[in-house]
């Protein structure tokens, strides 16, 4: 449909009224599902303003916004505009690892730790490679091939910080069998457990199994040998928040947790150390380096 609408507007005389009339709106029809997501999230602000001035205002500046740079485009554009050529290429495929890298930012909590770092390793550094064989052999620029090498570098860099994570996981032994955990899911059983560990450090867990940021640490910071031995000396307890229960709310505001995954470090006198508390996704060597302050803070 876009297509048949492009090649109708092709065809369309310019010179007259009309035709400049029906060529932005077949225009229009084409830009259109671009601009549909910010159009409805102003109609929706305009809306709720109960002011027709001041909504009509702001739906001017923001056509005046849209067609302002279109404007200077067709009067300037030979003036201000680059010309056509293999830097445009050049700029295309660039914008696809940028692309690249944009998806992989979204997908940890889809993919193994290892593949994800691995992924986009492979990307930074793929992505220097271009700049370096490509691009950099069509730059005449002094200042523009140091811009470009520099970026490469860090590029590299990157990548290579990326993939020597990968490495330092593999390396890293997993236990077959894991430490037990006393699961909890409301405060009254939390009590409980607390009271039949008295002057003992204690990690609480806070888990559910919905909290897709969660599964990476059980899957690959918890099973680690380090991490295992490093929790033997301590209360292991699990919050699971996977079923709701109505004391879970009180629990959660007694605490202030926000929610999964937390870990919580609570020293002999079981008054937490809320300095060493983690929230949200965190390393395996975050997790041992709070667990050795907790320890070392034991008499």
């Amino acid at each position: 449909m876009l297509q048949r609408l492009d090649q109708w507007q092709q065809k369309q005389k310019g010179g007259t009224l009309i035709g400049a009339g029906l060529m932005g709106m077949i225009a229009a029809l084409i830009v259109g599902p671009c601009m549909s997501a910010p159009l409805a999230g102003a109609l929706i602000y305009v809306s709720q303003l109960n002011q027709p001035m001041l909504g009509a205002s702001y739906l001017f500046v923001l056509g005046l916004g849209l067609g302002l740079p279109l404007f200077i485009a067709a009067v300037f554009g030979s003036h201000l505009l680059p010309k056509p050529g293999i830097w445009m290429d050049r700029l295309k495929f660039s914008f696809g690892f940028v692309m690249l890298a944009l998806a992989l930012y979204f997908a940890p909590p889809l993919l193994p730790g290892i593949l994800y770092l691995g992924l986009l390793g492979v990307v930074l550094i793929t992505c220097s490679g271009y700049f370096l064989f490509k691009m950099l052999p069509h730059v005449h620029r002094s200042v523009s091939k140091i811009v470009l090498m520099l970026l490469s570098g860090l590029l590299v860099y990157a990548g290579g910080m990326q993939l020597y994570h990968v490495w330092s996981q593999v390396q890293v032994a997993h236990v077959k069998s894991r430490l037990e955990w006393q699961r909890v899911s409301t405060a009254a059983q939390l009590q409980q457990v607390l009271a039949k560990h008295p002057a003992q450090p204690v990690v609480i867990d806070v888990y559910a199994d919905w909290c897709v940021a969660c599964q990476p640490i059980e899957k690959e910071v918890i099973p680690r040998s380090d991490v295992q031995a490093a929790l033997q000396n301590v209360v292991r307890i699990k919050l699971d928040l996977t079923h709701y229960h109505p004391s879970q709310d009180e629990l959660l505001k007694e605490w202030q947790i926000l929610g999964p995954p937390t870990f919580i470090f609570l020293n002999a006198a079981h008054q937490e150390q809320r300095e060493l508390r983690l929230t949200g996704t965190f390393s395996a060597t975050h997790l041992l380096g709070k667990l050795q302050q907790l320890q070392g803070e034991q008499p």
